[in-house]
């Protein structure tokens, strides 16, 4: 089912990041590499990620949005037609209950009309809500958006980040292998699981290894982002 992408910019910040950024860049020995204000930028776009993070993982299935637009139609119809009991022939009850209504509307300070008048217009108007709600319900259950569990979108952005300051301080934007046995690692990567450890929990690999494997893919999707701009 399609997932509908969220509405607006979210931002997630924190008063420890800039602290804990300072700390992670003196394990890493780079510290001196990087003046405050590099810092500084470096903080926002973590913050950003986050952000983003945050939204993707809110994204609402759209099956989800239709029955809710669905549900306040089906509503706004048995209101009207319980609102249509001033003429015709109707339930004794749909009248009672129509008559109380009135006598309460009456009482409302809010109100400068008669309450029929101002039920009949709230019946009018219903019927433009009515025809909204059905129109984008069925505009929404066709709407082609992300198919299953929060994509990992965010983490391109984190991958540029990784490189750009990797450049910056001067470390090769690549991962190592080591010969003999055979693992991966490097300061590129030491940087990168530095730079994890202050996302928030949920963003985090569960383990190095698997941290390496994404970072090795948000690599290629790089490269790829950067052969398409050159092209």
């Amino acid at each position: 089912m399609a997932r509908l992408s969220p509405h607006g910019v979210a931002l997630v910040s924190s008063s420890e990041l800039s602290a804990n950024l300072d700390a992670a860049l003196e394990r890493l020995g780079i510290a001196r590499r990087c003046n405050k204000k590099m810092r500084n930028e470096v903080v926002d776009a973590l913050s950003i990620i986050m952000g983003r993070w945050a939204q993707e993982r809110d994204r609402v299935e759209s099956r989800i949005v239709t029955a809710k637009l669905h549900t306040l139609a089906r509503n706004l119809s048995d209101t009207s037609k319980l609102l249509e009991a001033t003429e015709g022939l109707h339930r004794t009850e749909d009248i009672e209950t129509l008559n109380e209504l009135c006598t309460a509307l009456a009482r409302s300070p809010g109100i400068k009309i008669s309450p029929r008048d101002y039920l009949e217009d709230f019946s009018r108007r219903s019927q433009i809500l009515i025809s909204a709600a059905l129109e984008q319900a069925k505009a929404t259950a066709s709407t082609k958006g992300y198919r299953g569990r929060p994509q990992l979108d965010w983490y391109d952005d984190f991958t540029d980040l990784i490189v750009q300051m990797a450049t910056l301080c001067g470390i090769r934007p690549t991962i190592s292998t080591n010969r003999e046995t055979g693992q991966k690692g490097g300061p590129f990567v030491d940087l990168a699981r530095a730079l994890e450890r202050l996302l928030v929990k949920e963003m985090r690999a569960p383990s190095k290894v698997a941290s390496i494997k994404r970072l090795e893919r948000g690599l290629r999707r790089n490269r790829q982002r950067q052969k398409s701009a050159t092209a």
